[in-house]
Protein backbone atom coordinates (compact mmCIF):
# COMPACT_ATOMS: atom_id res chain seq x y z
CA UNK A 1 0.00 0.00 0.00
CA UNK A 2 1.18 3.19 -0.61
CA UNK A 3 0.73 6.47 2.13
CA UNK A 4 -0.84 9.33 1.00
CA UNK A 5 0.00 12.78 1.95
CA UNK A 6 -1.76 16.14 0.84
CA UNK A 7 -4.02 19.62 1.86
CA UNK A 8 -7.34 20.21 0.66
CA UNK A 9 -8.75 24.14 0.92
CA UNK A 10 -12.80 24.92 0.77
CA UNK A 11 -12.77 27.48 -1.80
CA UNK A 12 -16.81 28.23 -0.90
CA UNK A 13 -18.13 27.79 2.32
CA UNK A 14 -21.80 28.82 1.94
CA UNK A 15 -23.54 27.90 4.86
CA UNK A 16 -27.08 29.57 4.35
CA UNK A 17 -27.51 28.15 0.78
CA UNK A 18 -25.71 24.47 2.16
CA UNK A 19 -23.29 24.56 -0.85
CA UNK A 20 -19.45 23.87 -0.39
CA UNK A 21 -16.48 23.73 -3.17
CA UNK A 22 -13.28 22.16 -2.00
CA UNK A 23 -10.16 21.59 -4.28
CA UNK A 24 -7.16 20.06 -2.92
CA UNK A 25 -3.61 17.62 -4.38
CA UNK A 26 -2.87 14.12 -2.55
CA UNK A 27 0.30 12.76 -3.18
CA UNK A 28 0.48 9.02 -2.62
CA UNK A 29 4.43 7.65 -1.25
CA UNK A 30 5.25 4.58 -2.85
CA UNK A 31 5.24 1.32 -0.61
CA UNK A 32 7.10 -1.83 -0.50
CA UNK A 33 7.57 -4.30 -3.19
CA UNK A 34 6.01 -7.03 -1.61
CA UNK A 35 2.81 -5.21 -1.70
CA UNK A 36 3.46 -4.47 -5.11
CA UNK A 37 2.75 -0.70 -4.89
CA UNK A 38 6.47 0.44 -5.22
CA UNK A 39 6.57 1.26 -8.78
CA UNK A 40 7.88 4.53 -9.89
CA UNK A 41 7.82 7.61 -8.32
CA UNK A 42 4.42 7.74 -6.71
CA UNK A 43 1.39 9.47 -7.92
CA UNK A 44 -0.44 12.82 -7.54
CA UNK A 45 -3.88 13.16 -7.08
CA UNK A 46 -5.95 16.44 -8.31
CA UNK A 47 -9.69 16.84 -6.87
CA UNK A 48 -12.38 18.77 -6.80
CA UNK A 49 -15.28 17.84 -5.04
CA UNK A 50 -18.64 20.00 -4.42
CA UNK A 51 -21.81 19.16 -1.86
CA UNK A 52 -25.28 21.05 -2.08
CA UNK A 53 -28.57 20.39 -0.44
CA UNK A 54 -31.23 19.80 -2.27
CA UNK A 55 -35.34 19.96 -1.17
CA UNK A 56 -34.30 20.52 2.59
CA UNK A 57 -33.64 17.09 3.07
CA UNK A 58 -31.90 15.98 0.47
CA UNK A 59 -28.25 15.93 -0.52
CA UNK A 60 -25.91 15.62 -3.84
CA UNK A 61 -22.26 15.33 -3.32
CA UNK A 62 -19.70 15.23 -6.46
CA UNK A 63 -15.90 14.60 -7.26
CA UNK A 64 -14.05 14.53 -10.17
CA UNK A 65 -10.05 14.37 -10.16
CA UNK A 66 -6.90 13.14 -12.23
CA UNK A 67 -4.59 10.48 -10.76
CA UNK A 68 -1.20 11.42 -12.51
CA UNK A 69 1.76 9.05 -12.24
CA UNK A 70 5.13 10.34 -11.03
CA UNK A 71 6.65 8.48 -13.53
CA UNK A 72 4.56 7.71 -16.61
CA UNK A 73 7.15 4.23 -16.93
CA UNK A 74 4.99 2.96 -14.15
CA UNK A 75 1.62 4.06 -13.99
CA UNK A 76 -1.52 5.08 -15.84
CA UNK A 77 -3.16 8.70 -15.82
CA UNK A 78 -6.91 8.05 -14.59
CA UNK A 79 -9.47 10.61 -14.74
CA UNK A 80 -13.13 9.71 -12.48
CA UNK A 81 -16.02 11.46 -11.72
CA UNK A 82 -18.36 10.30 -8.99
CA UNK A 83 -21.74 11.40 -7.47
CA UNK A 84 -24.07 10.41 -4.61
CA UNK A 85 -27.58 11.56 -3.67
CA UNK A 86 -29.13 10.81 -0.20
CA UNK A 87 -32.35 11.99 1.33
CA UNK A 88 -32.96 12.27 5.43
CA UNK A 89 -35.43 9.93 7.04
CA UNK A 90 -37.28 10.12 10.22
CA UNK A 91 -34.08 8.62 13.28
CA UNK A 92 -31.50 10.08 10.72
CA UNK A 93 -31.04 7.36 8.58
CA UNK A 94 -30.05 8.20 4.77
CA UNK A 95 -30.94 5.55 1.91
CA UNK A 96 -27.94 6.72 -1.02
CA UNK A 97 -27.38 5.87 -4.62
CA UNK A 98 -24.46 7.12 -6.74
CA UNK A 99 -22.69 6.22 -10.02
CA UNK A 100 -18.87 6.54 -10.39
CA UNK A 101 -17.08 6.89 -13.79
CA UNK A 102 -13.53 5.97 -14.40
CA UNK A 103 -11.78 6.61 -17.75
CA UNK A 104 -8.24 5.89 -19.00
CA UNK A 105 -6.69 8.63 -20.38
CA UNK A 106 -2.83 7.12 -21.49
CA UNK A 107 -1.30 3.74 -20.38
CA UNK A 108 1.82 2.95 -18.68
CA UNK A 109 5.15 2.85 -20.64
CA UNK A 110 5.57 -0.50 -19.06
CA UNK A 111 3.11 -3.28 -18.74
CA UNK A 112 3.87 -5.90 -15.42
CA UNK A 113 1.71 -8.30 -17.07
CA UNK A 114 -1.49 -7.97 -14.81
CA UNK A 115 -4.61 -8.33 -16.86
CA UNK A 116 -5.81 -5.15 -14.48
CA UNK A 117 -4.55 -1.47 -13.27
CA UNK A 118 -6.13 -1.48 -10.11
CA UNK A 119 -8.77 0.98 -10.90
CA UNK A 120 -8.65 3.57 -7.72
CA UNK A 121 -7.03 0.98 -5.19
CA UNK A 122 -3.51 0.61 -6.62
CA UNK A 123 -1.87 1.54 -10.32
CA UNK A 124 0.10 -0.75 -11.58
CA UNK A 125 1.99 -0.28 -14.71
CA UNK A 126 -0.27 -1.73 -18.01
CA UNK A 127 -0.06 -0.85 -21.27
CA UNK A 128 -3.24 -0.94 -23.64
CA UNK A 129 -5.53 0.35 -21.41
CA UNK A 130 -6.25 3.69 -22.61
CA UNK A 131 -9.76 5.06 -23.72
CA UNK A 132 -11.29 2.14 -21.45
CA UNK A 133 -13.94 3.06 -19.00
CA UNK A 134 -15.75 2.15 -15.73
CA UNK A 135 -18.99 2.75 -14.59
CA UNK A 136 -20.03 1.57 -11.59
CA UNK A 137 -23.36 2.07 -9.22
CA UNK A 138 -23.67 2.36 -5.79
CA UNK A 139 -26.36 1.47 -3.08
CA UNK A 140 -26.43 2.06 0.34
CA UNK A 141 -27.02 4.17 3.72
CA UNK A 142 -25.84 6.19 6.50
CA UNK A 143 -27.14 6.26 9.83
CA UNK A 144 -26.40 9.95 11.86
CA UNK A 145 -27.65 9.22 15.57
CA UNK A 146 -25.78 12.30 16.58
CA UNK A 147 -22.88 14.89 15.66
CA UNK A 148 -20.49 12.95 16.84
CA UNK A 149 -21.48 9.62 15.58
CA UNK A 150 -21.98 7.71 12.23
CA UNK A 151 -22.20 4.62 10.39
CA UNK A 152 -22.80 3.56 7.05
CA UNK A 153 -22.23 0.84 4.07
CA UNK A 154 -22.91 0.54 0.56
CA UNK A 155 -22.80 -2.09 -2.25
CA UNK A 156 -21.09 -1.06 -5.32
CA UNK A 157 -21.51 -3.30 -8.72
CA UNK A 158 -20.13 -2.32 -12.43
CA UNK A 159 -22.67 -1.32 -14.99
CA UNK A 160 -19.80 -1.90 -18.17
CA UNK A 161 -18.39 -4.54 -19.39
CA UNK A 162 -14.94 -3.25 -18.89
CA UNK A 163 -14.65 -3.66 -15.10
CA UNK A 164 -11.01 -4.16 -14.33
CA UNK A 165 -10.66 -4.79 -10.80
CA UNK A 166 -14.14 -3.84 -9.94
CA UNK A 167 -16.50 -7.07 -9.71
CA UNK A 168 -18.65 -6.19 -6.80
CA UNK A 169 -17.78 -4.00 -3.74
CA UNK A 170 -18.87 -3.48 -0.12
CA UNK A 171 -18.17 -0.98 1.90
CA UNK A 172 -18.16 0.12 5.39
CA UNK A 173 -17.41 3.14 7.86
CA UNK A 174 -17.86 3.98 11.34
CA UNK A 175 -16.74 7.82 12.08
CA UNK A 176 -15.95 9.24 15.76
CA UNK A 177 -15.46 12.93 15.84
CA UNK A 178 -14.43 15.13 18.72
Amino acid sequence: MSAPVGVKYNLIRDVDEQFLVSAGITYFIPGSRQAFSNFGNGDYHFFLTAGKQIFDWGHWLSATGFRIPGDSNFGTELWYWSNQWDYELPNHFYPLVGVNWFHWMRSANLNIGAPVTGLDFLNLPVSGVAGNNVVSGVIGGKWKPSGNFEVGGGFEFSMTGYTDILRNRVYADVIFRY
